[in-house]
């Protein structure tokens, strides 16, 4: 009987590094200095037992005894950060709720949207606009290195190479 992972390449690569692996650290671990194939060895072996101790510690308890010390710890967490869980729950359904509510008028929002910011950007340039004559009017230079005297540095940056037009 054929194997059904016989013409994956993937299966055929794992197979080979399943025997070619052990081959390559037995060489290495023959020509290197003799600490390192000790060093393997006891590491695979404390590897080994720490893995058949754990399984066997998980296959006892059962998973459902884990999910529920797993929902237990979390609840824990949520009430020492004064979440009931109702609230998360609402949160997750209200979400969801928006999430639908969103698509059906995502086209309509998106220009809403652009509309929006590019009312911002044009009372943005405005008060930009008003600032510089006041300052003008004023006729005091700001002190160098102030914040001002950089956004005026800026400015005159994006003025001479035409960037905010």
């Amino acid at each position: 009987m054929e194997q059904p992972d016989s013409d994956n390449p993937a299966a055929a690569s794992m197979k080979m590094m399943t025997y070619f692996m052990p081959l390559m650290s037995a060489f290495l671990a023959i020509s290197l200095p003799s600490g390192l194939g000790v060093y393997w060895i006891a590491t695979a072996v404390i590897q080994t037992i720490q893995t058949i101790f754990i399984n066997r510690y998980y296959d006892k308890i059962g998973t459902d005894k884990i999910v529920e010390k797993n929902v237990e710890k979390r609840n824990k967490k949520r009430a020492k950060k004064g979440l009931p869980a109702e609230t998360i729950v609402k949160g997750a359904s209200v979400s969801t709720k928006n999430v639908n509510n969103n698509k059906n008028s995502s086209a309509s929002s998106s220009a809403d949207r652009a509309k929006k910011l590019q009312e911002r950007k044009e009372a943005n340039d405005k008060k930009i606009q008003e600032l510089k004559e006041a300052a003008a009017a004023s006729g005091k230079a700001a002190k160098p290195g102030s914040l001002a005297d950089k956004v005026g540095m800026v400015s005159r940056y994006n003025e001479v190479n035409d960037k905010r037009k």
